[in-house]
């Protein structure tokens, strides 16, 4: 039997005590998808939603809602969105992450304060930090950034926004690579002959290339630390 709340709680009654179903399941999907779900909400009922699986049944609602509007634009905002909820519900084990972020930034740490061994070490992107191209929309809230990276962290998923050119460097340890060759391929990317003009990009490649250790979004690829 549900509870009076009047017999429960004495005090003044305002916000979500007094809300009705319809109120707090749209507060709840706007917590889930705040980008999408405001574009949308007029064209779904809620209110058919409060038997079976809301979540399941929103999302379907949502996608139905999106293609109907056929815009390519809300459809790379929800894609955002889903991604990101894809990758937090895939992270296995949060405490595994965070003593693994640990570990690596300390290796990279101590890889930085080699200086002269950088050039020649060995770096990779984790299969599980995962680079996307930024809606329009969503890239306009990030300085302009076009790209982002998700990281799985103990507490939640990172993004960090990237510019082309962070984006450019970062995606080229995909597959483990030493810095020199990363640092090689980019002065070909931008067709550079000038000796002046291959050290500023070798300049900027290495300040990328350490940047990205320091955040912990490269690790070292001769790493003990096994991927789960």
């Amino acid at each position: 039997m549900k509870p009076d709340l009047n017999q429960k709680y004495s005090g003044k009654k305002e916000g979500i005590l007094v809300a009705d179903l319809e109120k707090l399941l749209s507060k709840f999907a706007s917590a889930l998808y705040p980008l999408t779900y405001r574009k949308v909400e007029q064209e779904i009922d809620l209110n058919t939603m409060s038997n079976g699986s809301f979540m399941n049944l929103l999302k379907e609602a949502i996608d139905k809602a999106v293609a109907d509007k056929a815009d390519t634009e809300m459809l790379k905002v929800w894609q955002y969105e889903l991604k990101k909820e894809e990758l937090d519900s895939t992270i296995e084990s949060h405490s595994y992450n965070r003593i693994r972020r640990i570990v690596e930034i300390e290796k990279n740490q101590a890889c930085l304060r080699e200086g002269a061994e950088l050039i020649n070490a060995e770096l990779m992107l984790p299969q599980e930090h995962v680079l996307f191209e930024l809606p329009e929309e969503v890239a306009k809230n990030n300085d302009e950034e076009d790209y982002a990276i998700f990281i799985p962290t103990a507490e939640y998923l990172l993004e960090f926004p990237l510019n082309d050119f962070a984006y450019t460097v970062i995606s080229k340890f995909e597959e483990p690579k030493s810095v020199k060759q990363v640092i090689s391929e980019m002065v070909d990317e931008f067709e550079v002959t000038e000796q002046a003009e291959m050290d500023q990009v070798k300049e900027v490649t290495i300040y990328q290339i350490t940047e990205a250790l320091q955040q912990g979004i490269l690790f070292m690829s001769n790493s003990e630390v096994v991927p789960r």
